[in-house]
């Protein structure tokens, strides 16, 4: 749905504030990789500084895209957000300096991944994910929620692939 410009040339963009920002899916949910392969977020950024998404709300996440993907960033600040639905609230690929506050979950899938070490088809790039803090979230129960899914309220991938 949203994807910043410097994601297609690898070139930095900064300074950017998504605020208030209600999103309905409506059954769409695209995993194509035409522009950046492996970022696949309703809210993807990819090579970003100085990042606030504030008061994010989107309650029918499909199964295919995250509801929040970031990937090579530094100074992230996700704040006051709402994500329900079956696939990553927020998913964090390499980067440094970053704060999740004040969020709350309900997906099939994990609520926070901080994955580092991904597959080529969660990350578009493979790195560290340093200085980061997240409190104050809260992952519900889904009344529906079958015993096949594995999501997890925060899965970390410190990785195992080579560079």
């Amino acid at each position: 749905m949203l994807l910043n410009k410097g994601a297609l040339s690898r070139t930095w963009d900064e300074h950017i504030s998504v605020i208030n920002l209600q999103l309905r899916v409506n059954g769409i949910d695209v995993r194509t990789f035409r522009d950046v392969f492996g970022l696949h977020g309703q809210l993807a950024f990819f090579y970003v500084r100085d990042l606030l998404i504030e008061r994010f709300r989107c309650y029918d996440l499909g199964s295919r895209q995250y509801g929040i993907h970031v990937c090579t960033f530094e100074d992230l600040i996700v704040r006051d957000v709402i994500v329900k639905g079956d696939k990553d609230g927020v998913h964090l690929g390499r980067g440094r300096r970053f704060l999740i506050s004040g969020c709350t979950f309900e997906t099939y899938d994990d609520a926070v991944a901080l994955n580092a070490h991904d597959y080529d088809v969660g990350n578009p790039e493979l790195g560290w994910i340093e200085d980061g803090v997240i409190e104050n979230c809260h992952d519900l129960a889904r009344d529906d929620a079958n015993e096949g899914t594995v999501g997890y309220f925060c899965r970390i991938l410190a990785g195992a692939w080579t560079d």
